[in-house]
């Protein structure tokens, strides 16, 4: 936390520090990541590779051979039927006619016989039988018809109707006209041979109207239920049959380049943002926590890859998701389970788009349930519950998804999802001491192992230094209660309170919470040399973790509880006596905090040991709150926060948690003497330890 103008100048210059050790190959952090993320990118490609090679190959289908198995549709499928649309386009253009089309000159030439109709006498154009029927006519009868004849006439010339014939326009205007039938005759025969000869069939433009009224035909679809057989065991598999297995997403037996690159690059720009959450998040993992997240994801793909040839969803994101989510912080773990599950049903199932969305969409519910389920687990029985109910939630999802995208679903689908999680749930706990094991990471089993007092370790503390036993029990109370409302890991933040003093093994009688006798060593020793053993139980605390095996982010709770703070009694001391020795000789060596967890130890450490050298303080309640007050401020004046990014908030939450804790481990009651009513009662406190109140005195 800073807390300078001077220390908030220098945050820029220090992030542009981080991010040049980011990219330095010196950095160890940075080459983890490096591995981590070539590695990811290599093992997906050779799974890829490996399974084509192994299985794929000797099991695909090949146009023109027998099918090497029976296929059956897996998910509901709309596809389009070539020969039927092709069928339809046909018939569609057999019953187009020929197309008529207007002769040059044409419209000129009709228009010069209806002006002959409406002006000459005689209508020598008009065939010898239709000019004696007009003759028959009486004078005004005849030139009504005709000049009906070119009104009609006229009318068409301008307003012709393409959707229907020329004669049938023609009926249709004649048959609307105010004369008898015979005289619509008339008109009608006049009208065909004024428009005669105007017209021809053009083949050309039959041609293109066939061509384009075919195109027009929209592609015949069908719709194929899930289960349907595909292709049967034998069957010569046909240009029609392949299509449809291919939409189906069943392999043939080439090998898709394509796919192989995709893959592989992203994998590769996936594996950018787990190191750089890693990085935001502080965690400090280390090539063994690396090498945990590729052998898990390795093993979840290559059974999601094995499995994907007989379309079986094994539900190993069920696995993937509480493996990561009990070995990580909550918030790194929901990113592991989400990418490596999208991944993962890219790499197994990305020729299938049902399956990639079922798969896909199973990733993000385990990410999502895994944070709410197992965060703040704190007992086996809470752990268990939250285990099967997590299967549980998987199978109804995928049950549902399945159902929705119309992907076969049979209780024989069910019953195997049910099987599948009480599989996967045993494997889970069965296997996590072996990945404890290996990879150094810590699952809440393990905490809650390690936090028990028949630990050998916490055997050792109770027996041989009892006050630094009671010491580490009231820090963790005190932190653990803190983290919890903060919403960190409480069991986590328990465990490292619990062993972040165990160096007080080696020399227990130099620490004054163990002196029983109210004699203090330190009162015949050289100030340097009080200061030397009392920094070394850090050391010293660090080679019992290592010998006992405790893993690394327990360890890490040894030097950090106390950063660089200085023994201020001791360097006082040696000053006193006319001593010139640096005030380095009286610091711990660190490193300061670098996460909340061991911030937490640090406060309620220091806090702890205040409360016990200011009995008189702590008794009254303002006192009390200066007191915490005072010790967390100077934390924070002397940079021990500068690498946790605790809020005023927080700092807030946690002085007022401490509070209330050492208010209830202080409480007081009345006491009165056996025997007698009148006697003046007594207070009776719970904690009349007196110790000395000064740091360095007391280790």
């Amino acid at each position: 936390m800073k807390t300078t103008k001077e220390d908030d100048s220098s945050v820029v210059p220090q992030r542009v520090r981080e991010v040049l050790r980011w990219f330095r190959h010196g950095d160890p952090q940075a080459v983890d990541h490096r591995r981590f993320r070539w590695s990811l990118a290599l093992l997906a490609s050779l799974l890829l590779v490996g399974n084509w090679w192994f299985f794929v190959r000797h099991s695909a289908f090949r146009v023109g051979s027998p099918a090497p198995r029976t296929y059956f549709s897996v998910a509901r499928l709309r596809y389009s039927d070539p020969a039927e649309t092709q069928e339809n386009r046909r018939w569609v253009e057999e019953h187009v006619d020929q197309v008529v089309v207007r002769q040059p000159g044409s419209v000129v030439q009709i228009q010069r016989r209806l002006e002959l109709l409406e002006s000459a006498p005689t209508q020598d154009f008009l065939s010898p039988e239709l000019q004696s029927l007009l003759k028959a006519f009486p004078g005004k009868e005849k030139v009504q018809l005709l000049q009906l004849t070119v009104s009609l006439g006229r009318r068409l010339l301008t307003h012709r109707d393409g959707r229907v014939s020329l004669s049938e326009q023609q009926w249709d205007l004649v048959s609307a006209l105010p004369v008898p039938q015979g005289q619509k005759n008339v008109v009608f025969q006049i009208l065909t041979e004024v428009f005669s000869n105007s017209l021809a069939s053009d083949g050309d433009v039959t041609r293109l109207a066939r061509q384009a009224l075919g195109d027009s035909v929209r592609a015949a679809e069908r719709d194929l239920p899930s289960g349907r057989v595909l292709a049967y065991r034998g069957q010569v598999v046909t240009d029609a049959v392949a299509r449809l297995l291919r939409e189906e997403g069943f392999p043939d037996a080439s090998f898709s380049w394509s796919r192989l690159a995709f893959v592989f690059f992203a994998v590769l720009a996936w594996g950018f943002w787990p190191a750089w959450l890693e990085r935001r998040e502080k965690l400090n993992l280390g090539g063994r926590a690396w090498a945990f997240v590729l052998l898990l994801l390795g093993l979840i793909w290559g059974i999601q890859l094995l499995a994907a040839g007989r379309y079986v969803d094994t539900l190993g994101i069920m696995a993937l998701g509480a493996w990561f989510f009990l070995a990580f912080p909550n918030a790194f773990a929901f990113h592991l389970t989400l990418g490596g599950g999208v991944l993962g049903a890219l790499l197994a199932f990305s020729p299938t788009p049902s399956f990639l969305g079922l798969q896909t969409i199973q990733a993000g519910v385990a990410a999502g349930l895994g944070y709410l389920l197992f965060k703040g687990l704190n007992s086996r029985m809470r752990l268990l519950q939250s285990l099967a109910l997590y299967g549980l939630c998987l199978v109804a999802v995928s049950c549902f998804l399945r159902w929705g995208l119309g992907i076969v679903l049979t209780s024989r689908d069910v019953g195997l999802y049910l099987l599948l999680c009480a599989l996967w749930s045993s494997l889970v706990l069965a296997l996590l001491p072996l990945w404890e094991s290996l990879f150094d990471v810590v699952s809440p089993l393990r905490l809650m192992e390690l936090s028990n007092p028949s630990n050998p370790l916490l055997k050792r503390l109770q027996v041989e230094t009892p006050g630094t036993y009671h010491h580490v029990l009231m820090v963790g109370t005190l932190a653990e209660a803190a983290a919890e409302v903060l919403g960190l890991d409480g069991l986590l933040v328990r465990a490292g309170a619990y062993y972040h003093d165990i160096g007080k093994l080696r020399r227990p009688k130099f620490f004054v919470e163990n002196q029983n006798n109210g004699e203090n060593v330190h009162d015949h020793l050289a100030p340097s040399l009080s200061a030397l053993v009392i920094l070394s139980h850090v050391r010293d605390g660090l080679e019992i973790a290592q010998e006992y095996g405790l893993p690394k982010v327990l360890r890490s709770f040894i030097p950090e509880h106390h950063g660089t703070t200085c023994l201020a009694y001791f360097f006082r001391k040696s000053k006193n006596l006319g001593e010139s020795l640096p005030v380095e000789q009286f610091c711990y060596p660190g490193p300061r905090p670098r996460s909340k967890e061991t911030a937490l130890v640090m406060l309620a450490d220091s806090v702890e040991a205040a409360v016990k050298a200011s009995t008189t303080r702590a008794e009254n309640p303002e006192d009390l709150r200066e007191l915490v007050a005072e010790v967390i401020q100077s934390k924070i004046a002397s940079h021990q926060l500068d690498h946790v990014d605790f809020s005023l908030r927080d700092l807030t939450v946690i002085r007022e948690t401490f509070l209330e804790i050492l208010r209830s481990m202080r409480h007081s009651r009345t006491v009165r003497a056996l025997g007698g009513s009148g006697e003046e009662p007594q207070k009776a406190d719970a904690t009349q330890e007196k110790v000395p109140d000064e740091e360095g005195k007391q280790g």
